[in-house]
């Protein structure tokens, strides 16, 4: 098996990432190619770094049409600094017998013989790297020759030569500018959640096209009611200071998936970053929010992390919710066809507090998976333990 390891800031990831990850999958006929974005850690001093959560998702953009690229998050999640060496120990104990190709950009490839344990690293890998800029391949294959005077395997690959320098796209996103390398779903992204100087209250969301796509996927009580607690989601997020567009949409969105086969919901599910105890997957009736999450950022273009945790959890509930999380969980119980018996207690009580809200109602699932002798998944419990002191 012959195995790739793309690492970077990627930040943002770019068309010439793109072309490089192609480029290497095709001439290395690589079996797998991970896209390892770096831990935060190593750069906690550079403002310019958006944090890993969001260069993740990037990635799983800007790849997406690469069928051999597997984004990782394993560099990003841990919480010490993390070098080169132990992520290839970690792939080493994973893929024992395949050959690791380390490819880096060609301003990194330069500097590898001051990488930590850089001695260690020649026994098992192949260095790869590609010009970016044409005068550079000189410099590149004096370099090459150098590391394999110290035992290095090494390749440089013949590519499309794109000029594509990080700071610049930056810079020009910062001042409100397209750049054409990156993707527009990236581009997306990037606006949506309002990373390098973008503001995320300037995005409008499709409403209507939302709307009537959500019509033809529920049956019309479950039509009714998303529209409901759309309704209740932009009052609420007037009351307490949220964007009310934002809210709105969440809100019209959080049961997208309430019709979708259960089985198609659990693929959703478990394909996703997002790992759940398996308990969960034997509670069908709140597996929908947490596939729609994966549905509407996948199919839909909604790429705003606060709406995707809002509709991942208005089913669940989560310690430390968001403003914005509290409010769509809290309207989906106050809509205005709810007629339970205490109904307007809780309506009242939503005035007062969103934190009060969700203690409630952390308490009353509690009790309701006791009363019915159903299994409790890990989250409903924390959510308890986080709510339980309001």
């Amino acid at each position: 098996m012959k195995i790739g390891v793309y690492g970077g800031s990627f930040n943002p990831p770019h068309k010439g990432h793109i072309n490089l990850a192609e480029t290497a999958a095709e001439k290395l006929a690589l079996d797998k190619l991970f896209i390892m974005p770096v831990g935060d850690t190593w750069y906690k001093d550079d403002r310019n770094l958006v944090p890993g959560v969001h260069r993740i998702r990037m990635c799983d953009l800007a790849f997406k049409n690469n069928d051999k690229a597997i984004v990782s998050d394993w560099e990003i999640n841990r919480k010490e600094i993390n070098y080169t060496v132990s992520t290839i120990h970690h792939l080493k104990c994973e893929y024992p017998d395949a050959h690791i190709y380390l490819i880096t950009g060609s301003d990194m490839f330069l500097t590898l013989e001051n990488w930590f344990k850089f001695s260690e690293l020649c026994e098992m890998v192949t260095f790869v790297t590609a010009a970016r800029l044409e005068e550079s391949n000189e410099e590149l294959l004096k370099y090459k020759t150098r590391l394999e005077s110290l035992n290095a395997k090494t390749e440089i690959l013949p590519i499309e030569i794109m000029p594509v320098n990080s700071t610049e796209i930056r810079q020009n996103l910062s001042a409100k500018k397209d750049d054409e390398n990156i993707t527009f779903e990236v581009l997306e992204y990037i606006k949506q959640n309002g990373l390098y100087g973008f503001d995320e209250n300037d995005y409008i969301y499709p409403l209507e096209k939302f709307r009537e796509i959500l019509e033809k996927s529920v049956e019309k009580e479950r039509y009714i009611h998303s529209l409901n607690v759309a309704d209740s989601a932009e009052y609420l997020a007037k009351k307490y200071g949220v964007n009310t567009h934002i809210a709105r949409t969440a809100g019209l969105l959080h049961d997208i998936c309430k019709r979708m086969n259960t089985d198609k919901q659990i693929d959703i599910i478990k394909s996703s970053r997002i790992k759940w105890d398996e308990v969960t997957f034997t509670q069908s009736k709140i597996l929908h929010g947490i596939a729609a999450a994966e549905y509407i950022f996948d199919e839909m273009g909604v790429y705003n992390l606060d709406i995707i945790n809002a509709v991942r959890y208005h089913t669940t509930g989560r310690p430390a919710m968001s403003l914005l999380e509290m409010i769509v969980y809290v309207a989906d119980v106050i809509s205005a066809e709810r007629d339970y018996h205490n109904v307007d207690y809780v309506r009242k009580l939503a005035e007062e507090s969103l934190e009060k809200t969700m203690e409630y109602f952390s308490e009353f699932n509690l009790e309701n998976l006791f009363r019915n002798k159903f299994s409790i998944n890990e989250i409903t419990v924390k959510t308890y333990n986080y709510y339980s002191v309001f």
